[in-house]
């Protein structure tokens, strides 16, 4: 069952921490999330990392990947 709403996790050096608003799984609300991520992702150094995540299980169903500007599905999955 695809989930109506998923969990923003920011991990910065191995910690993870979970906003508390929900994300619509919507591309249009994923979309607009995306250049704010990029930016301080860009910023970053590579230490910060995004994904979007399932609230019932918290795994992971989105990710932006080094350098990436957009969501992109959980590669192997």
């Amino acid at each position: 069952m695809t989930p109506t709403h998923l969990r923003l996790a920011i991990i910065n050096r191995g910690r993870v921490m979970i906003v508390d608003e929900p994300i619509p799984n919507h591309p249009a609300a994923i979309a607009d999330l995306e250049p704010a991520c990029a930016q301080l992702h860009s910023k970053s150094r590579r230490a910060i990392h995004f994904q979007l995540r399932d609230p019932a299980d918290g795994r992971a169903v989105l990710v932006m990947e080094h350098g990436a500007t957009k969501f992109q599905p959980l590669k192997g999955f």
